[in-house]
């Protein structure tokens, strides 16, 4: 998989769901990043081919944290619900934390 994956041209790279593939190819998302290993060529597929799995596995690991970042602010609010307004809040201070957006 790791071989015919490095080949795709940049252009099928951008299109591709990458843990959809992976799923076609009997291959669980978890392994994402031993694929990502097993790529290589040093040519300019090869390397955006592994841009392409290191982009997944951060998008991947990010929407966990929010995940339970969300599971936690829940837990908090024990027999309530937090309000639309907090629940934004929580995203976009971690969106502006994970992007440096608050620092000057």
């Amino acid at each position: 998989f790791a071989e015919e994956f490095s080949k795709k041209s940049v252009e099928e790279l951008q299109r591709i769901h990458v843990s959809e593939e992976l799923h076609r190819n009997g291959i669980n998302v978890r392994h994402v990043g031993l694929v990502r290993s097993l790529i290589k060529g040093k040519d300019t597929s090869a390397d955006q081919a592994r841009r392409t799995l290191l982009v997944t596995m951060c998008e991947r690991t990010l929407k966990n944290v929010l995940r339970r970042e969300m599971r936690m602010e829940l837990a908090r609010h024990e027999n309530t619900q937090p309000s639309d307004h907090e629940s934004r809040a929580m995203v976009v201070d971690f969106l502006n934390l994970v992007t440096r957006a608050h620092q000057t």
